[in-house]
C-alpha cells in the first residue's frame, strides 16, 4: 500500500486548509504499487466565478480530451454492473508518476526544493498535544518540478458507493451536487446515464476550469437544478412539484418542504461552451491599454509552467494583458477577461454538439458511454497524443 499524492488545488483553498496536504491510499497488485497525483489542479475556488481568477491551472485542449478517454476501461464496462456516479468528478481523475518510489530523498529536493513548513498552530492558541506533528507542510506542486514526472496514463479514485445497477439506493449518493444529474437531483434513482450526465460534467470542468452547474451557491441538489434550469429550461412537467427540504435536499414531506425559487435569470449552454478562455500566444495579449499596476500577493501566480509541461497545462494567471497580469477579482477582471482569446470555434462546435447530447433532462433520450467516446469531439487529437493512451 502507498500514498497517493494530490496535486495542488488553488492557492487559496490551500491556504483555506492551512496548508495540509491530502494523502489517500492506492492499493496495487503489481510488485510495486503505483503512485498516483490526483488531478485537483484542476479545481477551482468556489466563488470566483471565472477560470483566470480562480483556478491557478487549466489543462491544455488534447489532454483534457486524453484523461477523458483513458478511464474508459472502467467506465465502458462498470455500467453493466455497478454505478460509479460518485467517481465521475474531475478530483477522483488521477495521473500516474514516473519512479517515484526510486527517488532519493536528495533527487526529490532537486525537483521540487526544499520542502515550505510552518509552526502547527491550535485555534484555541493552547499548545498542540503529543500526538500532533510540530509543524504543518505545503503540499507538493507537481507542475513546479524542474522535470515532468507525471505520466499520461489516469486512474479513477473512490469506488465506496458504487452499487450493482439491479439494487440502486434508496438515499441519495454523496455526489458533489454540480454533479448531480436532474433525475437524481428531484429523487430519482442513479443510473447509466447519470454516470453520463457526471462525466460531461468533468469533460467541461477539464476543458474550462469550472463546472457547468458549479457556483458558490450550488452546496444542495436544488441549488444544482436552479443552475440546470438557468441552462437548460424549465423541468418536466412532473419534475414541476418536487419538493425539497431546508437543505435542499428532495422531500415528500409537505409540511417542511417546498417548491424551488422561480428562475427568472437564464443563460445558455452554447454561451458557456464558446467562451471557454484560451492560453494566448507566448502567454501575452495586447490591447493597447494602460493599466493600473496590481501586485500579487504570490509571486508564483504570475510564473509560468516550466518548459516540460507545456503540453499539458497553462496558468491563466501567468497570462499578462497589456501590461498587467490577470489576478482576483476586481472593477477590471471583466475587461481583461474579455480581451482574452476563446476556443477555436471549430473545437466550439464539436463540444456543444457533445454537451448538448449528454444535458437533457429525460435520461433515456442522453447518449450513451460508448456514443459519447466515438464523438468526433474526442478525435481532433487523432495521430497526436493518442500514443500514450495504451
Amino acid at each position: 500500500m502507498w500514498p497517493a499524492i494530490r496535486l495542488p488545488c488553488d492557492v487559496a483553498v490551500e491556504k483555506a486548509r492551512g496548508w495540509r496536504s491530502s494523502i489517500v491510499a492506492s492499493a496495487s497488485t503489481a510488485p510495486t504499487a503505483a503512485i498516483f497525483a490526483s488531478f485537483s489542479l484542476f479545481w477551482v475556488l468556489r466563488g470566483l466565478n471565472c477560470l483566470a481568477t480562480s483556478s491557478r491551472d487549466s489543462p491544455r485542449a488534447s489532454l483534457g480530451r486524453l484523461l477523458i478517454k483513458l478511464p474508459r476501461r472502467w467506465l465502458t464496462c462498470t455500467p453493466k454492473v455497478y454505478v460509479t456516479e460518485v467517481n465521475v468528478t474531475a478530483a477522483n481523475i488521477v495521473f500516474g508518476l514516473s519512479d517515484i518510489d526510486q527517488y532519493t530523498e536528495g533527487h526529490l529536493f532537486s525537483l521540487f526544493g526544499t520542502p515550505e513548513t510552518a509552526p502547527l498552530e491550535t485555534e484555541s492558541g493552547e499548545a498542540a498535544g503529543p500526538e500532533a506533528p510540530p509543524f504543518i507542510v505545503k503540499p507538493l506542486d507537481f507542475l513546479a518540478s524542474k522535470e515532468n514526472i507525471i505520466r499520461w496514463d489516469v486512474q479513477l479514485l473512490d469506488f465506496d458507493q458504487s452499487f450493482p445497477t439491479s439494487s440502486p439506493p434508496d438515499d441519495m449518493l454523496g455526489t458533489p451536487p454540480e454533479y448531480l444529474a436532474p433525475e437524481v437531483a428531484v429523487g430519482q434513482n442513479a443510473s447509466p446515464a447519470s454516470d453520463v450526465w457526471a462525466l460531461a460534467c468533468s469533460i467541461f470542468r477539464l476543458r474550462s476550469g469550472q463546472g457547468p452547474f458549479a457556483g458558490i451557491e450550488v452546496s444542495s441538489p436544488g441549488d444544482a437544478l436552479v443552475m440546470i434550469i438557468r441552462t437548460l429550461g424549465d423541468l418536466p412537467d412532473e419534475w414541476q412539484h418536487t419538493l425539497f427540504d431546508y437543505h435542499g435536499r428532495p422531500t415528500r414531506d409537505a409540511e417542511n418542504g417546498a417548491l424551488l425559487p422561480e428562475v427568472t435569470y437564464r443563460r445558455s449552454l452554447r454561451d458557456l461552451v464558446y467562451n471557454i478562455y484560451d492560453s494566448p500566444e507566448n502567454g501575452i495579449v495586447e490591447t493597447g491599454k494602460v493599466r493600473p499596476d496590481y501586485q500579487a500577493w504570490d509571486k508564483t501566480d504570475n510564473v509560468p509552467y516550466p518548459p516540460c509541461f507545456a503540453d499539458m497545462a497553462w496558468k491563466p494567471k501567468a497570462t499578462k494583458i497589456d501590461n498587467v497580469y490577470l489576478h482576483g477579482y476586481d472593477d477590471d477582471t471583466d475587461e481583461l477577461l474579455e480581451a482574452m482569446p476563446k476556443i477555436p470555434e471549430t473545437e466550439a462546435a464539436l463540444l456543444y454538439d457533445l454537451l448538448s447530447r449528454v444535458f437533457v433532462y429525460d435520461p433515456a433520450k442522453r447518449i450513451t458511454l460508448d456514443e459519447m467516446l466515438r464523438h468526433p469531439w474526442f478525435h481532433i487529437d487523432d495521430g497526436d497524443k493518442l500514443q500514450h493512451e495504451d
